[in-house]
């Protein structure tokens, strides 16, 4: 296999993991537990530890970002950082997509991870600091609502699309559209509230 990721080319991780809900790379584990073949058990085990790597890797980038963020106060919270971490991360998932090698699919796993907690937790603050105090509450619902909700149909859109042409590509393209979103919004709306700012 070399260094090749073709992790998602293995049948036991998209049928077993993903038949149910919440399926998780340790249902895979349990799900190739049974009577195999003591050669082929082994391999599937690597090739499951991979993969529970891959997952690590965007939870560790979180909580180094985490500790960055607030211990450290490197990033200050506006809308022009914020946006810049959108871009970012766009770029490391298209990135993974890509990507064939699996030790640079880690590391744009763990900056994605790092970003995207870096971009929501600043996302965060500016709703808290900016919405009306009498509609304070209902916006912070509101944001937490539609970030959470809308991964719903951000999973349907790559599954279904992916049908089609390839996780990978499926992939690649919902960051392309989100890369294209964010790159204009930057360009033409955070240029206006610093000025507004600035007047």
């Amino acid at each position: 296999m070399g260094n090749r990721l073709d992790l998602l080319k293995v049948p036991f991780i998209g049928r077993d993991a993903g038949a149910a809900p919440g399926g998780t790379a340790g249902s895979a584990v349990t799900a190739v537990a049974g009577p195999t073949r003591r050669g082929a058990g082994r391999r599937l085990q690597f090739l499951v530890a991979l993969l529970v790597v891959l997952l690590a890797a965007n939870a560790a980038g979180a909580v180094v970002g985490g500790i960055l963020l607030e211990g450290r106060g490197l990033l200050k919270a506006n809308a022009r950082n914020a946006s810049i971490c959108s871009i970012l991360w766009c770029v490391a998932i298209i990135g993974f997509a890509a990507s064939h090698n699996y030790h640079l699919s880690v590391v744009l796993l763990f900056c994605a991870g790092l970003l995207n907690l870096a971009f929501l937790s600043m996302a965060q603050t500016l709703v808290q600091l900016q919405a009306p105090s009498q509609l304070r509450g209902r916006l912070i619902g509101l944001f937490n609502t539609s970030n959470n909700g809308l991964r719903a149909f951000s999973g349907v859109t790559v599954g279904v699309v992916g049908g089609l042409i390839g996780v990978h590509w499926s992939l690649a393209l919902s960051a392309m559209i989100l890369l294209g979103v964010t790159v204009t919004l930057f360009a033409l709306v955070i240029p206006e509230r610093f000025q507004e700012d600035a007047g």
